[in-house]
């Protein structure tokens, strides 16, 4: 038997040269011919990507190969590249090894894992590796640390408003953005909303630093950033641990504040007007949402620009009112999409799922499905029969062994089938034996659930999005997509219907209801 290997390269920054990934790969290519392997395919690469994480594309395809058994081992130039964190590295090598994969360096220093020596030998390298990626860490930040005490930029992109000199890194006010950002606070310190502050910026034809419009976000990050009243701050937050996304605030002796450290904007007693009325809009927000619950959020689509619609409460004349919004004309002003009230909307949807999903054939379904999930003599029987096949393959190896033919190319096989075996017996006792399953039982306890859930906002919520996928919105139809999970356990005759993706649709004033061909479609506008 050939054995075939798989080769990995990467390095790490921009920083460095794609020639380090040839000098790697032509190092493992050597290795596998003196091993007498053959290469399979093409090499899997990650050009300028760290090891601190395995969020790479090359890495992540080479998993996704070796799950498919498409090679026998993975060679890669040194323990490094593959891994600069100790759990990552070792998550990797046992996944490998529970798929039957050697995992094997061109420099050497990685062996086998059930070896205490080989063990203890690539545990040292893989502590050195990310004992030396947290030096170079503390390096930089002390640096950036020191730069940030003079209150200069620290990179990514400049706030509206500033713009960087190049040569010193220091902030440099753009007039033209903040007329615009000095717009935006003392609107804002008026009691203006957002939308009004969006149309007068839109106005003046100012965007963002790459172009695009203003948005609704954009809106709420500048009328918090401190910047603005010439106040420096780096550290605030901790964004990444190993490179990845973490999101912690550091303590507030970490934090570097510097008081006029840049060309002032916006006059503190201004910020602070609008810190007060953000905090006080915030605690209303937050006394008013344990009382809103929007059904459809998540999954309600505008049928226009295909944007997300979001819930959003509005009052009027002292009424407060539930609607859908389209985001495009919430945040841009850019969809024609009118809103649409949210009360009937989903008591429509709510009857829909009554009247037209939940019905005896979808029901039926559903008990299917429970009962296939929870039964397991299916499993049992696939694995007790990928037993039997190991079972077979080992005994032809042993013999062949017997016969006098060499065992140095049986050998690994053997190993590796029989490694298999040991962890199917192991996941078969894992596995309970289920006895016969009441299903009267089942869609009785099944109905109850869905009756008492239909009740309740958050349960009916649940339900909704268990059994819709999608739901589009234009101003002259409604279309709902059914989940397609649960076509499979439909009869034959009527999986067209039970995949039909538009199921109903309502035209006309609310009030005047037309429906047509029920089996299918009907209409409603809810404006």
């Amino acid at each position: 038997m050939i054995t075939r290997a798989a080769a990995y390269a990467r390095y790490s920054t921009s920083r460095q040269h794609e020639t380090s990934i040839e000098a790697q790969l032509q190092a493992i290519d050597a290795f596998c011919k003196q091993q007498g392997w053959q290469l399979s395919g093409l090499p899997y690469i990650d050009e300028a990507r760290s090891g601190t994480n395995t969020n790479r594309a090359g890495f992540q395809r080479l998993l996704d190969d070796a799950r498919l058994g498409r090679f026998d081992v993975i060679v890669v130039y040194d323990l490094s590249r593959g891994a600069r964190d100790v759990a990552d590295w070792f998550n990797f090598r046992k996944e490998m090894e529970v798929n039957g994969i050697r995992v094997v360096s061109a420099t050497g220093g990685i062996g086998n894992l059930n070896d205490p020596n080989d063990f203890l030998q690539e545990s040292i390298q893989a502590t050195v590796g990310q004992f030396m990626v947290m030096q170079s860490r503390q390096k930089s930040i002390a640096g950036k640390r020191v730069r940030a005490s003079r209150g200069l930029f620290m990179g990514g992109t400049p706030p509206l408003g500033y713009d960087i000199d190049k040569e010193k890194g220091a902030y440099v006010i753009n007039h033209r953005e903040a007329k615009a950002v000095r717009l935006i606070f003392d609107m804002y310190a008026a009691g203006h909303s957002y939308a009004d502050i969006l149309r007068e910026v839109d106005k003046i034809g100012v965007t963002g630093k790459f172009g695009q419009p203003i948005q609704r976000n954009t809106l709420h990050y500048i009328l918090k950033n401190p910047r603005y009243t010439g106040t420096f701050i780096w550290g605030e937050y901790e964004m990444r641990n190993m490179h990845q996304w973490v999101g912690r605030r550091n303590p507030e002796e970490e934090v570097i504040r510097i008081e006029e450290a840049i060309p002032q904007i916006i006059p503190p007693h201004i910020f602070d007007i609008v810190a007060r009325r953000m905090r006080e809009n915030r605690h209303a927000n937050s006394v008013r949402t344990p009382d809103r619950c929007y059904l459809l959020s998540g999954i309600i689509r505008c049928g226009l620009c295909g944007a997300p619609m979001s819930g959003v409460t509005v009052t009027s004349r002292g009424y407060s009112y539930k609607k859908y919004f389209c985001s495009n004309r919430r945040k841009q002003q850019r969809c024609a999409q009118k809103e649409l009230r949210a009360e009937k909307l989903e008591a429509f949807v709510l009857d829909l799922l009554r009247d037209r999903v939940l019905t005896e054939d979808y029901l039926n379904a559903l008990v299917d499905r429970i009962v296939s999930i929870a039964d397991h003599s299916k499993r049992r029987a696939a694995i007790s029969a990928e037993i039997q096949s190991l079972d077979n393959k080992i005994a032809n190896i042993l013999t062949a062994i017997e016969t006098g033919q060499p065992p140095e190319a049986l050998l690994d096989r053997l190993n590796r089938h029989t490694r298999q075996k040991e962890q199917l017996v192991q996941q078969l006792s894992s596995i309970p034996r289920t006895a016969n399953i009441n299903r009267a039982a089942v869609r009785q306890a099944l109905v109850q659930d869905i009756q008492c859930a239909m009740d309740k906002p958050k349960e009916q919520k649940a339900i909704i999005q268990q059994f819709f996928s999608d739901i589009t919105v234009d101003d002259s139809a409604i279309t709902l997509t059914l989940s397609p999970n649960l076509t499979a356990f439909t009869t034959p005759q009527n999986q067209k219907k039970a995949t039909t993706s538009k199921v109903v649709t309502f035209a006309g004033s609310p009030g005047r209801t037309r429906t047509y061909n029920n089996s299918v479609n009907s209409r409603v506008l809810c404006h």
